[in-house]
């Protein structure tokens, strides 16, 4: 088991990396919708983003510890993605689908996180458990749009 310091460290450096990482493919992805709902829901969804990534550089920074970005590869691997899977003029249900799918998997990947990271303090569960929740609220918003 990890110690504390340690549990707190690694969750809130995932949390940041998928957090600006979902900011990115948002970004990437909005100028290509054409429906103004799903506009308006995507970008009520970049801010959301936003706020949880200032969230939890504040927490970091109360604990000393430095957020790092998403590696540049990664991004560019994203961006890659996105511009192959909308390259034809997609539907608002496939980008729709894009997302849900996208952010099923952050979510995911943050569920495997939390996983190895036992015994993190209240503030930063309760920031998990936050996010958690509204990234599969999102992706069912956007079953909405399919």
């Amino acid at each position: 088991m990890k110690n504390r310091k340690s549990a707190d460290g690694e969750l809130l450096r995932e949390l940041y990396i998928r957090m600006r990482s979902g900011e990115d493919d948002l970004c990437s992805v909005t100028p290509k919708i054409t429906d103004r709902r799903l506009l308006t829901e995507v970008t009520s969804q970049l801010e959301k983003y936003s706020e949880f990534a200032n969230r939890t550089k504040d927490l970091m920074r109360d604990r000393a510890i430095s957020p790092k970005e998403p590696s540049l590869a990664s991004r560019l691997a994203s961006r890659g993605a996105i511009a192959i899977n909308t390259f034809a003029s997609p539907s608002p249900s496939e980008i729709a689908g894009m997302i849900a799918r996208g952010t099923y998997r952050g979510a995911r990947r943050l569920v495997e996180t939390i996983g190895e990271s036992r015994g993190c303090d209240g503030a930063v569960s309760r920031l998990y458990d936050e996010v958690i929740g509204y990234q599969l609220g999102e992706a069912e918003k956007m079953k909405g749009f399919m």
